[in-house]
């Protein structure tokens, strides 16, 4: 199988850390793959690197955003979906890894399984280089047969796949269509669950692995801003929406769960926000003991 995988990595001011994304990339087993790095107006020495990596490996591009497009790291992957050219699609953070038989090891899961399927992979944290940690046991390393087996087991537990763990056929892209640019957190949760919805199956890779970074005090993942916070709510409630056209559940497991997180994780600095989506949260402030 030599399909070519399009490897799309949006990145702002990361000179520092970049370096070991890429590595990453240019050490994997399978060659046929293109990397789109979107910069998303960097004003440090990041460009610079990014041309030697072009310089020293010609299946590396970038993009350099211009004045009239948004920024953020959804309009960058979009930039990204526009200019691809690849079958396949793997999306990655610029600050996190991937092993280096991540691109080989599931195309070989879609070689057996041709249809209209995603497929994940084992997955962990790490700080640096040399000090990292993958899960070893985790109830969501398996296949599962359809899009609603996987988020009935995620209302089972909660927790969830990085981004960076699929490897996405383009024929699903097309069906979920692009990024939200309205959101600016929670944007990949979004996303990914439109990709999940329109896939028969989720498979699951048992041999290779993702790295997500932790420690990072530029993390886009804070919820320590009013904004984000109330993008984290818009974004549930995109997804509630999909949700409800897809399965027709108002007591899905699912977003009772997800629901409940975010609110837990906003309701004391944000009580306002809570108030003003009261619909939305009544599940939640109603079976809350210690209200906000």
């Amino acid at each position: 199988m030599n399909e070519l995988i399009s490897i799309i990595i949006p990145t702002y001011n990361r000179a520092h850390i970049i370096h070991e994304t890429l590595d990453s990339v240019l050490n994997q087993t399978y060659s046929n793959w293109e990397c789109l790095i979107i910069d998303d107006f960097s004003d440090d020495s990041t460009l610079s690197i990014l041309q030697k990596y072009k310089e020293k490996d010609n299946r590396f591009r970038f993009y350099i955003k211009c004045e009239k497009d948004p920024k953020g790291a959804s309009s960058s992957r979009n930039i990204g979906l526009q200019n691809k050219r690849g079958n396949y699609v793997q999306f990655l953070d610029s600050d996190d890894l991937i092993a280096s038989n991540k691109l080989e090891e599931q195309l070989k899961i879609v070689s057996n399984n041709k249809d209209n399927n995603i497929i994940t992979c084992k997955w962990g944290f790490f700080s640096n280089e040399k000090d990292h940690e993958v899960y070893a046991v985790n109830p969501f390393y398996r296949n599962f047969d359809s899009p609603l087996e996987y988020l009935q087991l995620v209302g089972k537990y909660g927790g969830y796949f990085p981004l960076h763990c699929f490897l996405i056929p383009e024929n699903i892209i097309k069906k979920a269509g692009f990024w939200s640019e309205d959101l600016s957190l929670s944007d990949d949760s979004e996303f990914i669950f439109r990709v999940i919805i329109n896939s028969d199956k989720i498979l699951y890779s048992k041999d290779t692995n993702v790295l997500y970074r932790i420690n990072n005090p530029e993390s886009l993942s804070t919820k320590k801003d009013f904004n984000k916070a109330r993008s984290l709510i818009l974004s549930w409630q995109k997804i509630e929406n999909s949700y409800l056209n897809t399965f027709g559940d108002k007591e899905s497991g699912y977003l009772n769960k997800k629901k409940q997180e975010v609110y837990k994780s906003i309701k004391h600095s944000y009580p306002g926000l809570i108030r003003k989506n009261k619909v939305f949260f009544e599940k939640q402030i109603k079976l809350d003991d210690d209200k906000f």
